[in-house]
C-alpha cells in the first residue's frame, strides 16, 4: 500500500499538495492537512472535450471515452467542481492500473488508483496542463514515487536527476535527465528516487 500521494492543484495562484492518501484540497469540504483553502471554480459540467484540451493531447483525441468506475466517478464527479464530467473520461495506463483523464470547463483531471486507500487526484487549468503536463505521483514508504505524466503534443517526458525543484516544474536543457517512453497515447510512467522527477521536457 502506497503512503502518499503527490499532486498538484493549482487555482488561482495557489497550490494545495495533498499528502497520506488523502483526496486534494477542493475535492472535500475541508483542504488536506495543511494545505490553504481554495476556491474551487464552479460551472455546469461540459458536455464536450474543450478545443484547446483536445488539440494539446492525444489522449483526448484518440483514446476510446471510457465511465470510470463508481468510485472514481464519486469523488471526481462532485457537481460543478471544475465543470468536469466524467463521462467524457479516457483511460490511461498507470503504474498502479488504470487512470483516467477527466475533462473540465478550463481544466484537466487525473486520477489514479492508490492501492488500499482509494484514488488520487489532481485538477490544474488547461493553460497549465499544455505546458506542463498532467501529472500526479504516489510515494511508498521507501520514499520513491510511482510517477504518472501525460505529455502534450510535441513534448517529450524526462526523468530528472539529483536534487528536485519543487518550483521548475519543465525539465530544463541544463537538468541532468533521462528520457521517459511516452505511450501510444501520450501517457509516460516512472519509478522514481524522489517525487516531481517526472516532468515534460520541450
Amino acid at each position: 500500500m502506497l503512503t502518499g500521494l503527490r499532486g498538484v492543484l493549482a487555482v488561482a495562484g495557489a497550490v494545495a499538495v495533498a499528502s497520506g492518501g488523502v483526496a486534494l484540497a477542493g475535492e472535500n469540504d475541508e483542504p488536506a492537512s495543511g494545505a490553504p483553502a481554495i476556491d474551487v471554480p464552479v460551472s455546469a459540467p461540459v458536455t464536450a472535450v474543450e478545443p484547446d484540451a483536445k488539440a494539446a493531447f492525444k489522449v483526448l483525441r484518440s483514446a476510446p471515452v471510457v465511465n470510470p468506475p463508481a468510485d472514481v466517478i464519486e469523488q471526481v464527479g462532485s457537481p460543478g467542481r471544475f465543470g468536469r464530467n466524467p463521462t467524457l473520461a479516457r483511460r490511461i495506463a498507470t503504474p498502479t492500473g488504470d487512470g483516467w483523464v477527466i475533462p473540465g470547463k478550463g481544466y484537466l483531471c487525473i486520477a489514479v488508483e492508490d492501492p488500499g486507500i482509494g484514488w488520487g487526484t489532481s485538477c490544474v487549468p488547461t493553460a497549465v496542463a499544455v505546458k506542463r503536463g498532467l501529472a500526479i505521483g504516489l510515494t511508498g514508504a521507501d520514499g520513491r514515487s510511482k510517477e504518472t505524466l501525460v505529455v502534450p503534443d510535441g513534448k517529450t517526458a524526462a526523468e530528472i536527476g539529483g536534487p528536485v525543484s519543487t518550483v521548475a516544474t519543465v525539465a530544463k536543457a541544463s537538468s541532468t535527465w533521462t528520457r521517459v517512453k511516452v505511450d501510444a497515447y501520450g501517457v509516460a510512467t516512472a519509478r522514481t528516487n524522489a517525487p516531481g522527477s517526472l516532468r515534460v521536457r520541450p
